[in-house]
């Protein structure tokens, strides 16, 4: 089989041959980037059900910062510094009432974070919908253990930016009511994170959250001034307001 690099794969000019194949096209350029389709996919030998050997219910062979780590390097401490800032938002507003999605939403948080930006292997225009549809394509077994997981990750990474989540979104019109309330939620939250690292910098080392009934105010501790890092957070806040019924302060 011949291996399409990175350059190919930004130029959109392999796609169609690459479907006739019967790959994803990003598959391609994992190879190209990895060498090997098998241990970026795939994990190996399958691994002991135990809780210590197999701590996350939702991952059920690999972590997804493997996946990151060969499809955009470039980006895998931005994806590692959102996922923080978006679990530490996570974990305070599920300790103050604002979130009961438990492990499991945390997560899909958590996987969402890491993955939202894997669709810059096409270049940044539309990544968040690429990013949609490489996670979906995914095979079962590779990082979801079924396709409810797998979908609503899918949809928390595409929410990062753009559009709000609507039903005219076949993706996110197929879920359940409770399960597009969580992608609002996660999305909402994702869309903050990021935000708080606008710079790829990882400028913000944490962040505490004081709420009332009509806001959420957010504090954050920076190495320097992060004045850009609170404007963004504020702009991409919309989605977050929306799905927490309360207006968001970065002061």
């Amino acid at each position: 089989m011949k291996i399409a690099f990175v350059s190919d794969i930004h130029r959109g000019r392999q796609r169609g041959h690459f479907r006739e194949q019967g790959l994803p096209w990003y598959l391609e350029a994992v190879l190209s980037r990895a060498r090997n389709l098998k241990r970026i996919i795939q994990s190996g030998e399958e691994p002991a059900r135990s809780e210590d050997a197999f701590p996350s219910p939702l991952l059920k062979e690999r972590d997804p910062e493997k996946l990151v780590q060969a499809l955009i390097p470039e980006h895998l401490g931005h994806s590692r510094q959102v996922a923080r800032l978006a679990l530490l938002l996570y974990d305070q507003l599920q300790a103050q009432g604002c979130l009961a999605l438990g492990r499991e939403g945390r997560e899909w948080l958590r996987c969402g974070a890491l993955l939202h930006d894997i669709g810059w292997t096409g270049g940044q225009k539309a990544h968040h919908k690429r990013s949609l549809g490489m996670i979906r394509e995914m095979p079962l077994g590779a990082l979801f253990a079924n396709h409810r997981d797998r979908m609503i990750v899918a949809s928390i990474a595409r929410y990062h930016r753009k559009a709000l989540p609507s039903s005219r979104h076949s993706h996110y019109a197929s879920l359940s009511k409770a399960d597009r309330k969580s992608v609002e939620q996660l999305g909402g939250i994702l869309r903050v994170a990021d935000g708080l690292d606008v710079s790829h910098r990882s400028v913000v080392r944490d962040l505490e959250v004081r709420m009332s009934a009509e806001t959420v105010v957010l504090h954050v501790a920076a190495d320097r001034d992060p004045i850009l890092e609170r404007s963004r957070a504020v702009e991409k806040g919309t989605l977050f307001e929306k799905a927490f019924g309360r207006n968001l302060v970065v002061p």
